[in-house]
């Protein structure tokens, strides 16, 4: 005789706060997992915020400092997130910094008027921070008075973790110049929350200064005038480093393909299509291989996505068309396909649209379908135009796409 477990109403757990982020973290870290990229996820959370108000014309700095206790803090010059009481709604009462960190689906990015274009869209990012830290104090620079909040992870009466207790009501710290705003973000992360490839569990926060320069040094040329920095007191003396650019993202293919031999000088992209601009380049190198970086409103996609998907499928029509035009081919040859007019090309596409949809909260791979169309109509007519008036360079990248196509044909053959 079988015997049945009791299923009633006292086995179903409603986690209230964050409770239900920290016990289910994979849910919003995505692909980052809980490992090495995913304690990192939490400052790229906290730094694309400070990023959606530069791309608000709000500041232009963004400091991130990583500290000897392991905790990391993120200030940026912009207006400083709002502190003042929620007027309505189930927070009502409540001071809105407070909403921000503790509450998913909670933020300004749901209301266009503030962010235009953004990378945070789910109101998720900053809430997630705290839930998955042992401890967040967050200060305000705004009315020219510094607003301090100091949230904690306590344990409940049922021995379970409440992340992002406030242990205080917010409240202003110090004065400041009223031309002094901004926001800066503190976080120490639950160590016990994040672990090896072999599901060991941290024993100390494993900050790569190599994994936030890469990050950063990327940004600062998506995000031109804008001044990305971190500074490492781990080490005596401290450790700083700054990157900022004037230029774009084909000053970013320029600096990543400067140690390799160019088969063509650097095609680069600048348009827009109704509300959604593009900023892209292509490079083809000697001994490359296929490298696709996107970027989504300033947030790195290395899953990709339909931006990228546009992207290719546009080089690759106005590359094929070029080749059939001069008829390269031999009889009952097939044109070269993406892989092969990407085999040696490095490529970046920075997008910017309004209601970005991205695969999850990780944010590796932007879904708007209306991001495939409009990256080809801007790129496509560029393309093409640029084959046409670069003959020399343009017959390189034909005949380095046809190669590729034989050498993968025969391969197939054999």
């Amino acid at each position: 005789m079988s015997t049945k477990n009791t299923y009633e109403a006292d086995q179903i757990q409603a986690l209230s706060g964050l409770s239900h982020v920290r016990a289910r973290p994979l849910m919003y870290l995505g692909s980052a997992g809980v490992g090495v990229a995913g304690i990192h996820h939490l400052i790229w959370e906290i730094v694309d915020n400070s990023v959606d108000e530069a791309m608000a014309g709000n500041g232009d700095r963004i400091e991130t400092t990583l500290h000897k206790d392991g905790s990391v803090s993120v200030i940026d010059n912009g207006r400083g997130v709002p502190v003042g009481a929620m007027k309505d709604g189930p927070h009502k009462g409540r001071s809105a910094l407070e909403v921000v960190l503790c509450e998913t689906n909670a933020g300004g990015k749901f209301d266009s008027d503030s962010y235009k274009v953004s990378g945070g869209l789910h109101g998720v990012g900053a809430s997630v921070v705290t839930a998955l830290s042992s401890k967040v104090t967050a200060e305000v620079r705004r009315g020219g008075e510094v607003h301090r909040l100091e949230l904690r992870a306590k344990k409940d009466r049922k021995g379970g973790v409440e992340p992002g207790v406030a242990t205080e009501p917010i409240h202003v710290v110090k004065k400041c110049n009223k031309s002094d705003t901004g926001t800066m973000i503190r976080f120490w992360p639950e160590i016990g929350l994040f672990s090896d490839d072999q599901g060991e569990a941290f024993t100390k926060p494993q900050w790569s200064m190599r994994i936030i320069a890469d990050r950063f040094r990327h940004k600062s040329f998506i995000h031109p005038g804008v001044t990305f920095a971190v500074i490492d007191e781990r080490v005596h003396p401290k450790e700083t480093s700054e990157w900022c650019s004037n230029g774009g993202v084909a000053d970013l293919v320029t600096e990543m393909t400067a140690d390799t031999g160019l088969v063509a000088p650097v095609v680069s992209f600048q348009g827009a299509d109704g509300d959604i601009t593009l900023d892209a380049a292509i490079a083809w190198t000697v001994e490359g291989r296929d490298t696709s970086i996107g970027f989504a409103n300033g947030v790195a996609t290395p899953e990709g996505g339909t931006h990228i998907n546009g992207f290719r499928n546009a080089v690759t029509e106005s590359v094929q068309k070029y080749i059939a035009e001069r008829a390269m081919l031999k009889d009952k040859e097939s044109p070269p396909n993406t892989r092969d007019i990407f085999a040696a090309g490095l490529m970046v596409a920075s997008i910017m649209l309004p209601g970005p949809q991205f695969a999850g909260n990780s944010k590796s791979k932007l879904m708007n379908t209306e991001a495939t169309s409009r990256t080809r109509a801007i790129v496509m007519p560029a393309m093409s135009r640029w084959l046409e008036e670069n003959p020399e360079p343009a017959k390189k990248i034909a005949d380095l796409a046809i190669s590729s196509m034989r050498s993968r044909t025969k391969s197939n053959a054999e």
